[in-house]
């Protein structure tokens, strides 16, 4: 007899717990799955009493919690790749996980928000010295608007909020404030972006399709869960 397939759904505490913010999709996603002969596994990242035997395919869901802890979180992902596929693909998650990839988006011609990425206090002054009106700062590694602000550029809010994020060891982003209007404001919703992104499980990706294929300028790890077939030991997206 075959063994049932099984798929994680990578989640967090906070997705789990949370009164507002809730990943709400996670039972649904778990009883379809259970409808097309599949086993969905919810697992919290940092559960370490997590079962991760006979997995078929990890999907990272909704680990909310990542960036106040990215390096945790990187070294959970190098575990995780070596127990089975990971969507989206380990190589493009850890690229889009720090927001210098706009940098790197930039440089072959997309269209990205013009950022200035700041290593020091005095880069983050010059920054501000030189914006025409307000801007916006946060850190490159951040979620969910976290230790983000928006400030006019002498605000000296801005230079604490500054030295708040480098006091975390991280790089620090100066963004001008775009209108609605802007050609940076409108971006491409997300189910498409990945499903433009991940078209099979575990592709093979070199430096140049992984830059081809993140086209934007925010996080591409959620993969639509209706475009997943899972079939036993191997997985496809369709």
């Amino acid at each position: 007899m075959d063994a049932v397939p099984t798929v994680a759904l990578i989640t967090s505490e906070y997705a789990l717990s949370s009164p507002i913010d809730a990943d709400r999709e996670l039972d649904l996603i778990v009883g379809a799955l259970a409808e097309r002969g599949v086993d969905g596994r919810v697992i919290d990242w940092r559960d370490p009493s997590a079962d991760y035997s006979g997995l078929d395919l990890v999907l990272i869901k909704s680990p909310w919690d990542y960036a106040p802890r990215a390096a945790e979180f990187l070294a959970w992902l190098a575990k995780a790749e070596a127990l089975a596929p990971v969507l989206n693909h380990p190589e493009l998650v850890r690229w889009n996980l720090d927001k210098t990839y706009l940098a790197a988006l930039a440089a072959r011609g997309v269209a990205v928000c013009p950022t200035e990425f700041c290593g020091r206090i005095e880069d983050v002054q010059a920054a501000l010295a030189a914006a025409a009106g307000q801007v916006v700062l946060k850190p490159s590694v951040s979620a969910a608007s976290a230790d983000t602000g928006l400030f006019d550029p002498d605000d000296r809010a801005a230079m604490r909020l500054a030295e708040q994020i480098f006091a975390q060891g991280k790089v620090v982003m100066v963004q001008p404030a775009e209108t609605a209007s802007s050609k940076f404001a409108v971006k491409p919703k997300p189910t498409q972006i990945a499903s433009t992104s991940m078209r099979r499980s575990v592709p093979r990706i070199g430096r140049q399709s992984l830059l081809r294929r993140a086209i934007v300028a925010e996080s591409t790890w959620f993969v639509p869960w209706a475009a997943i077939t899972v079939q036993p030991w191997r997985s496809r997206i369709r």
